[in-house]
């Protein structure tokens, strides 16, 4: 089940709804583990890193299993430790620091290119296609974000 949680600041608690039940089984290719991060692509479908299996699971707007993108290893379209996902334009983007790289690929998940990183750490691709980079435990032993 995926709950979206919105409020303003004059408004609390936090106005929590259910937007999308998303079908599966306790194993398998439509089982959840521990979710790393999710995105919602251009028509509707929910990706969604599951990074215990080195993987993203894909359903469809009404919460059905499509299909598997990735498996663990170190080629195009494989992973070591996927964690931040989203879309530029029609391609989806994957940050995995193990590899230090992004790997952009297909909504079908077909590997399209490859942006190493220079240095270790999370990374967002932007909107106008540059890269943004940060050094998480720097951050935390400043009080920024984890």
């Amino acid at each position: 089940m995926l709950v979206m949680a919105t409020a303003s600041a004059a408004q609390r608690p936090y106005d929590a709804r259910e937007t999308r039940i998303i079908s599966g089984t306790i194993d398998g290719p439509t089982a959840l583990s521990r979710v790393a991060d999710l995105t919602i692509a251009p028509n509707g479908d929910l990706y969604v890193v599951q990074p215990m299996t080195r993987s993203i699971s894909v359903f469809d707007s009404r919460g059905a299993f499509l299909r598997t993108i990735g498996r663990r290893g170190r080629g195009p379209g494989e992973f070591m430790s996927p964690g931040v996902i989203g879309w530029h334009a029609d391609t989806l983007w994957v940050d995995d620091p193990a590899l230090g790289r992004i790997s952009l690929l297909s909504t079908s998940g077909t590997s399209r290119r490859t942006i190493p990183l220079p240095l270790p750490g999370d990374a967002r691709l932007l909107a106008d296609g540059s890269v943004l980079l940060w050094d998480r435990i720097t951050l935390e032993s400043r009080g920024g974000p984890s």
